[in-house]
């Protein structure tokens, strides 16, 4: 949407000081914003034109197979417009994206001040694409994008996987026993206080927590629980809540190791995609920060591009911050002095995220027989719980036996 003297701009940006800004900035471009921006020290993360902000961004999938899609087409010697008009005419979620690309180069802008003003493309994303219309490799820049894009939704499918299935057993298991010592319980123990029946240890355990659950204190509770909960989630979103929730999950065993492993293979494998689109490594390093989903090595990747813009090597620069293992740290320190290093980082990503695959499986095997053993015993006590009584009413009805 324009506006005059310009297009007006929303954005979502950090300071020096790594404080959250948001706002809107009229400029004649989105680069032009961008420098606007830096001369005041707002460094953006986020800029789209206002009118476009309501338009859902693509998934990471859609958007890895649009430019796999695109890449094929340039490949094969089709204009950059006809190859956008081509997906804009397709049925999929990506084609309206693709008809604002489409109308954005035919109007002479490059395709990548096109995708900076689109919410589905990250810095990474627009930083290959920069890369890749500078060179006259468009085609592999897209092809490199894509595959980035996947490689870092891979990983972090690996960490959402290897708790999905526990959480679901665990939350099933403990909502059956809460449910039913709310609900049924309390019915029960007035049946069975009409008949004057001695109840067994089990059956008076959940009849008392069901009375609590559904007494006044448990409603106390329940509200308290629930207003600890909101609080924590909230700060839980703070850039000092997601730091201290990242170290208190890499004191854990088997879980820390997941964390750092898949963490070090996202960063190192984005570090690696820049490096070899020819992008210098101190903005490389800037860009790759959030690619690596934890905010403790994203600093430290920060830190790491202040050092070697002072002259110190990759390797000197990310060693002092102790999130990178010894391992990784030898190997970025061979690929430097051999002067492979976007090589070396890319198969120092390709073995953190094989490990980070068998601490899933040495988690997954350590923690299902745990969630069957919990399973069974809330069977075992609702059981108990069920039909202990039922048994001794059973004999109370026929003391002489049937």
């Amino acid at each position: 949407m324009g506006s005059e003297g310009g297009t007006v701009y929303t954005y979502i940006a950090r300071d020096r000081a790594g404080r959250r800004n948001e706002g809107r900035i009229v400029s004649d471009g989105p680069d032009e914003a961008i420098r606007r921006l830096a001369v005041i020290g707002l460094y953006p993360s986020r800029l789209v034109e206002t009118g476009a902000e309501r338009v859902a961004p693509l998934s990471p999938d859609r958007l890895a197979r649009f430019m796999e899609k695109l890449a094929t087409l340039l490949a094969a010697g089709t204009p950059l417009t006809v190859a956008l008009a081509a997906l804009s005419a397709e049925r999929d979620p990506a084609a309206p994206m693709a008809a604002r690309l489409d109308r954005a180069v035919r109007n002479g802008r490059s395709l990548t001040e096109a995708a900076r003003a689109e919410n589905s493309f990250d810095r990474v994303t627009v930083a290959l694409l920069e890369s890749g219309e500078a060179t006259g490799a468009l085609d592999r820049a897209l092809t490199d994008a894509a595959t980035a894009l996947d490689r870092r939704q891979e990983s972090i499918r690996l960490a959402t996987d290897a708790f999905r299935y526990p959480a679901l057993v665990a939350g099933a298991a403990l909502g059956a026993l809460l449910i039913l010592s709310a609900l049924v319980f309390p019915k029960l123990a007035a049946t069975y206080a009409a008949v004057d029946l001695p109840l067994p240890g089990p059956t008076r355990w959940l009849i008392a927590m069901g009375l609590f659950l559904t007494g006044p204190w448990g409603i106390f509770v329940g509200v308290g629980f629930t207003g600890i909960a909101l609080f924590a989630w909230r700060w839980g979103r703070t850039a000092s809540g997601i730091r201290r929730l990242e170290r208190w999950l890499r004191s854990w065993p088997l879980v820390g190791d997941l964390v750092a492993r898949l963490a070090v293979a996202r960063g190192g494998a984005t570090l690696s995609t820049l490096l070899s689109a020819g992008i210098p490594i101190v903005t490389a390093l800037k860009l790759s920060a959030p690619a690596t989903g934890s905010p403790l090595l994203a600093d430290a990747f920060d830190e790491a591009a202040r050092r070697v813009a002072a002259g110190k090597s990759l390797t000197d620069a990310l060693a002092p911050s102790g999130l990178i293992p010894e391992l990784a740290v030898t190997m970025i320190s061979v690929g430097e002095q051999a002067g492979a290093l976007d090589t070396t980082l890319m198969r120092m990503a390709d073995y953190y995220e094989s490990e980070g695959r068998r601490t899933i499986r040495t988690a997954a095997a350590y923690m299902e027989p745990a969630l069957i053993a919990l399973a069974a015993c809330v069977a075992l006590l609702l059981g108990l719980g069920v039909f202990l009584p039922m048994w001794n009413l059973t004999a109370l009805a026929h003391p002489g036996g049937v």
